[in-house]
């Protein structure tokens, strides 16, 4: 949820509990005034292409900036003060028809739009349309007015110039692009520090072997599953006592998807600008760092699996999805709740032979005679044998901290691409619109529907 501090100072308190009321109290207040992230609308009519235009331009212009607010059904005067409200439709087939015209929005720009109702069990009052800083930005207008030759419409570019909205120049525009270019390039170089950093400590855990004749060591390959995720605008999360404890607590009570029986970590430590949970004992079962930004990783030891005849490390989907959807949910609250991260993230699921296979500066020893094999849960044919597996998707940072569609969803894109690597087409446990398909989970059917069923997500 869009956080400002100049807002919530206004206010009185955070923009995801207002009420009606909260809005009513800043009437003919100066400090209440439009800004660069605080905007009033007394009504969105968008009964023709200019209304339309008009109020995608107000939306965008605020996603293309910080961010901010817009109020619909509150008069603003000539100084742009709020003098009045005019109660309007908060019903959901109201708020649908505003989130359709934002179709007309390249990249199509999400917001959130909430109710304020009059009272309780009203359908009229003040309509909330928050809006995150979007690091897709520029997002652009498709008009369709009658204004050029373009039979397609064409595109335009808004941002917030203080209390109002202009449409931003050809130098401005690039810019912006060459900014999200290079933001996107940081933000695989980020997710590259954290698994690398994590992959370091997980590998020194292990002991290395001599050979027979002592001149060099070796260490056993370590096959891993490993979720990734870093936000796209960073948090500063401060790491002292009292989120120590809390993660601490947490642990206790949060499980992996399908391990009811066993807490997420036994083991929690503080670490540089990082939380560390361990799971196991002698062979850790479970490592994460969860740093100060909102970042993180969380691996998963694939050593449990029986290996083959030809040194391959077998995987099973159903066991894997678990494990992913497990991990997700992890960094997910973290970088959301914990950090106060928002806004998009990106996942980054693999699944490795051995933590020396990333791409990242040599690791130390490691053996070159581990694969994977894939074994399909239908028919339990194996699949190719390989080195690495890799996925990786955007996502919002609230859709992958909530047990909901959507993040069945992305994890249903992260686990397609990753088991393509094994000659499987689809991974049919789950579908793309985000439900579980319990019947495709073999041996790990029941643990899985008690799941689905308590949070909705089963299928047919």
């Amino acid at each position: 949820m869009f956080r400002s501090p100049r807002l919530e100072a206004l206010f009185g308190k955070n923009i995801e509990d207002l009420t009606y009321a909260d809005v009513a109290a800043v009437l003919n207040n100066p400090a209440a005034a439009e800004s660069s992230d605080l905007e009033y609308k007394q009504i969105v009519h968008a009964r023709n292409d200019q209304q339309k235009d008009e109020f995608c331009k107000d939306i965008v212009g605020l996603g293309n900036d910080q961010g901010g607010i817009l109020l619909i059904g509150v008069e603003e005067d000539n100084n742009a003060l709020p003098v009045a409200i005019h109660d309007v439709d908060t019903t959901d087939q109201e708020r649908r028809r505003l989130i359709d015209l934002l179709l007309q929005t390249s990249p199509h720009l999400a917001v959130h739009i909430k109710a304020l109702p009059n009272g309780t069990g009203s359908t009229q009052g003040i309509l909330l349309v928050v809006v995150e800083r979007s690091p897709m930005a520029p997002h652009a207008v498709l008009s369709t007015r009658p204004l050029s030759h373009h039979r397609d419409g064409f595109l335009r570019y808004p941002v917030r110039n203080g209390a109002s909205t202009r449409w931003m120049l050809e130098p401005e525009v690039s810019t912006r692009y060459r900014r999200r270019f290079a933001e996107a390039r940081d933000l695989g170089e980020r997710l590259d520090r954290v698994e690398q950093e994590a992959f370091t400590a997980y590998a020194d855990h292990y002991p290395t072997r001599e050979t027979a004749f002592g001149s060099f060591t070796e260490r056993q390959a370590l096959p891993v599953l490993t979720v990734a995720l870093a936000p796209e605008l960073p948090a500063n999360l401060r790491l002292n006592r009292e989120v120590f404890h809390a993660f601490q607590q947490g642990t206790l009570h949060e499980r992996i998807i399908g391990e009811s029986d066993s807490a997420i970590f036994t083991e929690t430590h503080i670490s540089s600008g990082r939380l560390v949970g361990i799971a196991g004992g002698s062979v850790w079962t479970r490592y994460a760092e969860l740093h100060a930004d909102g970042s993180g990783v969380v691996v998963f030891n694939l050593d449990p699996f029986p290996s083959g005849a030809d040194d391959s490390v077998k995987i099973l989907p159903p066991l894997c999805v678990a494990w992913l959807l497990s991990g997700m949910l992890l960094l997910g609250r973290h970088c959301r709740d914990r950090a106060g991260a928002s806004g998009v993230v990106s996942v980054r699921f693999r699944i490795l032979a051995d933590v020396g296979n990333a791409h990242f500066e040599a690791m130390g020893p490691r053996t070159d005679d581990s694969y994977l094999r894939a074994v399909d849960q239908n028919d339990l044919q194996f699949g190719p044998r390989i080195e690495e597996a890799l996925g990786a998707a955007d996502a919002f940072a609230d859709d992958v901290a909530e047990e909901g569609p959507a993040l069945i969803s992305a994890a249903s894109l992260l686990a397609d691409q990753v088991f393509h690597a094994f000659g499987m087409p689809e991974v049919d446990l789950m579908t793309a619109e985000g439900e579980i398909v319990a019947a495709r989970w073999g041996r790990f059917r029941d643990e899985i529907t008690r799941w689905a069923q308590s949070v909705g997500l089963l299928g047919n």
